[in-house]
């Protein structure tokens, strides 16, 4: 797994991939963490374009519930055109239910998403 984020790529002219496996930013679940993660929403609307996908396993998969500290700012990525993928089998360890936005997705066809991505975020 490579480290929080670094890109994977250089190139500047296409949108990213970010890819989200907990539901705070950092190495613990803490106040700051949390603060990070609002951070990096934040961050994402100040880029040159929105990402092309979020990607979000394991227990990222509950910043796409309906109780999420970010919700709001996912719905406007994904009105801006962001594609929003929750791991399958993440969902059904973390979340009883559908999520409330974006789309169920196999493992499988997240690494297919990261496979056609030009440039990838990790946190």
């Amino acid at each position: 797994m490579p480290d929080p984020m670094q890109v994977l790529s250089s190139d500047n002219s296409s949108s990213p991939t970010v890819v989200l496996k907990a539901d705070y930013v950092g190495s613990s679940d803490n106040q700051l963490a949390h603060q990070l993660l609002h951070e990096l929403m934040a961050g994402l609307f100040n880029l040159d374009t929105v990402p092309e996908a979020i990607i979000f396993y394991h227990q990222a998969v509950k910043l796409l519930l309906e109780d999420s500290p970010v919700i709001s700012e996912l719905q406007k990525l994904q009105q801006e055109g962001t594609e929003l993928l929750a791991c399958e089998l993440s969902l059904k360890q973390y979340a009883n239910g559908e999520p409330e936005l974006g789309f169920t997705v196999s493992f499988q066809e997240l690494i297919l998403q990261l496979a056609k991505a030009k440039k990838v975020l990790w946190f």
